[in-house]
């Protein structure tokens, strides 16, 4: 396939924005080589033409290693664009090693979701980023299910950067293990879906890993804690089409202090989270611009290294902030597990804590993420329902219209209703506090709990648990 330089010139206008000079890809320290993208049903041989290899066949996207392979297919039916694949960097600024407390996580009230017995479970999560230190002693007890190396297009996903293990930690460290740090999603589900080596990597390698993130892995959540200041096809392409597929994406903003935008960050309907510190101040470096939607803690988070399993370190930048949104989504949807991503997306943003000048800012965004604020705009977070012996234990916030003031246990065995208690509870404008114990009646085989209204019909989905037969 050969094609005069003004045929592909003219090609190169019709598909996209102008071009660097042929040649640049192989000097410029910007890109690695060229992408472009065909129908995923156009005619594309591109396997038998050397310098050229698939990233993600199934939605036609294709590197080449240089402009003039990638402008050998502009003539063909179905291209629809070409682009540099940019390099991609990862949103955190080095610290030292430094023992200190979890200021974080009371900054954004995780207490009030641990209370209620949320803790992630259920919940999927890719970590695009460097993979998993698996090995970690605060990780020993994670969900960290097997991922993929897009870089290597292998199984090994074992973090030798270290980002991507911070990020992991601050979802998913161990919590109440007397080790360490606590994550604020300990049991969420991690998938880690290695597309860098170091702090740098490409559009190809990161888009690649959100596609298989959402196609291969269906993860609920994709946590993105880098960015690029080019708006490529290639990346919005792979956001949307996790958008499709009712993923919540959260990104971070960028560590410059400028106002200039990085995606995907800056993409719509992605959660873009900037950074604040110890005192709630803007972090220095943090971006301000229209892609920030929350704050969240990222200066001199304490976090998970890798230098061996029982290294902990302090990092700084937007790169730990998102993973604290993405955390908190996690609990939301574990609660309300029917919200989709967009809903999601809303309560966090309704539910902050306003910092900054009044309303929405580009600093800020919508504020601080606040766990009990977001659980009770939510409404309804699950009561814990736990049996020990011939005792029933409950434990959380029900969050209830004005009209359901009761709440009752009943008690059955098969169909038939055995015994019905009212439950005792502090009622406040949050919803009814429960913290009880009640007797299990013989023969019990499950329980439910009722929230009735004013006309004795339920007032909300109510909350169940299977019996164990009782020790006698």
């Amino acid at each position: 396939m050969r094609c005069g330089w003004a045929a592909l010139a003219l090609a190169a206008v019709l598909l996209g924005p102008p071009l660097p000079a042929a040649g640049a890809a192989e000097a410029s320290a910007e890109y690695d080589g060229w992408l472009f993208q065909v129908e995923p049903d156009a005619v594309l041989l591109a396997a038998d033409v050397p310098g050229v290899e698939a990233v993600s066949a199934e939605h036609g996207l294709y590197r080449a290693e240089t402009q003039g392979a990638a402008l050998a297919f502009a003539g063909l039916e179905g291209t629809t664009w070409i682009e540099p694949n940019y390099y991609v960097t990862l949103l955190d600024t080095p610290d030292d090693p430094y023992y200190g407390q979890q200021w974080s996580l009371k900054a954004i009230g995780a207490e009030a979701a641990w209370g209620m017995g949320l803790s992630g479970a259920g919940v999927r999560i890719g970590v695009v980023d460097s993979g998993i230190y698996a090995e970690h002693e605060d990780l020993a007890e994670a969900d960290i299910l097997p991922g993929h190396n897009y870089m290597s297009e292998n199984g090994d996903t074992t973090d030798t950067f270290g980002h991507g293990t911070f990020v992991a930690g601050v979802i998913a460290a161990t919590a109440d293990n007397g080790l360490g740090v606590a994550g604020l999603a300990p049991e969420a589900e991690l998938v880690p879906l290695k597309c860098f080596e170091g702090r740098r990597s490409t559009v190809a390698a990161v888009t690649a890993a959100i596609y298989g993130g959402v196609d291969d892995y269906a993860c609920d959540i994709l946590n993105l804690s880098f960015g690029v200041t080019e708006d490529t096809n290639a990346l919005r392409d792979a956001v949307e089409h996790a958008q499709e597929r009712d993923a919540l994406l959260v990104a971070a903003v960028g560590n410059a202090g400028t106002e200039t935008l990085y995606y995907p960050a800056a993409y719509e309907g992605v959660v873009g989270v900037g950074s604040v510190g110890e005192m709630l101040e803007a972090a220095s470096a943090t971006q301000h611009n229209e892609s920030v939607l929350l704050a969240a803690p990222g200066e001199r988070v304490l976090g998970l290294g890798i230098s061996g399993p029982s290294d902990y370190i302090t990092g700084s930048g937007t790169s730990y902030a998102a993973p604290c949104v993405t955390a908190a989504a996690a609990l939301l949807l574990e609660g309300k597990p029917e919200l989709a991503a967009e809903e999601l997306l809303h309560l966090l943003c309704d539910s902050a804590e306003d910092l900054g000048m009044e309303g929405y800012d580009t600093t800020f965004g919508h504020g601080l993420l606040s766990l009990p604020a977001l659980l009770e705009w939510a409404g309804n977070a699950p009561i814990t329902l736990e049996q020990t012996g011939e005792q029933l234990f409950l434990k959380g916030l029900w969050v209830e219209p004005a009209t359901g003031r009761c709440l009752w246990v009943a008690f059955y065995a098969g169909d038939k209703l055995l015994a019905c208690r009212e439950v005792t509870a502090e009622w406040t404008e949050e919803g009814a506090r429960l913290d009880t114990v009640l007797a299990i009646p013989s023969g019990a085989e499950w329980v439910k709990l009722l929230a009735l209204g004013a006309g004795q019909a339920p007032a909300a989905e109510p909350a169940e648990l299977e019996l164990e037969p009782s020790p006698g």
